[in-house]
């Protein structure tokens, strides 16, 4: 083809070639596998202590603060999770110290190795397969946890309000005073080793002290909260009658005992499941 004269021969297509100083050159298979591991191990311990120290923060919590202020099971996880994260913070770089001075040290790449796309799938490759591994590990310590605890001490709590609403209301007994003592000792006062209230609970019958002397000890019931199956779960003390010189009588004794068979309802209503575990 002719233009102005002259003929004009096809260019070839320009190319742009790196020099030879900009070539980088790909890691090898063990270079990989160093990156793969040292990417890998800080995140096993960093995923352990996380999981770990989330669970048994969150499980503290929620059995201790979430019982007294009626928190949800959310919300402790939320304040373990807390827990962990300040962890993370004040204990970030322990595992790469300790890796460190064992002797595992990360392969020695060039800086442009280590942004090669290869690089840096390998070494996401290795950090994520190391956060998983290291979280279950610190979920395995669920297997060795009481997982029911907060809900059984939440019943527990919900059975005693519930029992001390009764007996404050319970005025047709006429006593000054009445206390609770639980079996469990979750909740409540727990039954001391000696005198009436002790001797009712091995007993399981309702005991009555007669004596009146404000110097020593009033008259004094104690009545036996049961389980259908004969097991005392509680005692109710009522101490001193509302009037002087008077004594606990035999009706005292049948409105004692429809009340303690009520709180008996009750406590199986919140706790019955438990039992049978």
């Amino acid at each position: 083809m002719e233009e102005c004269g002259g003929s004009t021969a096809s260019k070839p297509p320009f190319r742009q070639t790196k020099p030879q100083s900009e070539i980088v050159d790909l890691p090898s298979t063990d270079q990989l596998k160093t990156l793969f591991f040292a990417s890998a191990a800080p995140m096993v311990g960093f995923g352990f202590m996380d999981n770990f120290i989330m669970i048994q923060a969150g499980g503290l919590i929620d059995s201790t603060l979430g019982v007294k202020f009626g928190l949800a099971t959310l919300t402790a996880a939320a304040m373990g999770q807390i827990c962990s994260d300040v962890s993370g913070v004040v204990f970030g770089g322990v595992v790469e110290r300790a890796l460190s001075r064992i002797g595992f040290n990360p392969p020695s790449l060039s800086q442009a190795q280590r942004k090669l796309p290869l690089c840096r799938n390998v070494s996401m490759a290795g950090a994520v397969i190391g956060v998983i591994c290291g979280c279950l590990l610190g979920a395995s310590t669920l297997m060795f946890m009481d997982l029911e605890s907060g809900d059984r001490q939440r019943r527990s709590h919900e059975t005693f309000d519930a029992w001390n609403q009764m007996v404050d209301q319970c005025h047709a007994i006429g006593a000054r005073y009445s206390t609770i003592y639980s079996a469990g000792g979750d909740v409540g006062v727990a039954i001391p080793q000696s005198g009436i209230v002790r001797d009712c609970a091995e007993s399981g019958i309702i005991l009555r002290c007669e004596r009146y002397n404000f110097e020593s000890t009033p008259p004094t019931m104690c009545v036996p909260v049961l389980t259908p199956d004969g097991k005392v779960v509680a005692v109710v003390e009522f101490k001193g009658k509302k009037i002087d010189h008077d004594v606990f009588t035999e009706d005292d004794e049948k409105l004692a005992e429809m009340l303690a068979s009520h709180m008996s309802i009750i406590f199986m209503t919140k706790m019955g499941d438990s039992l049978n575990r």
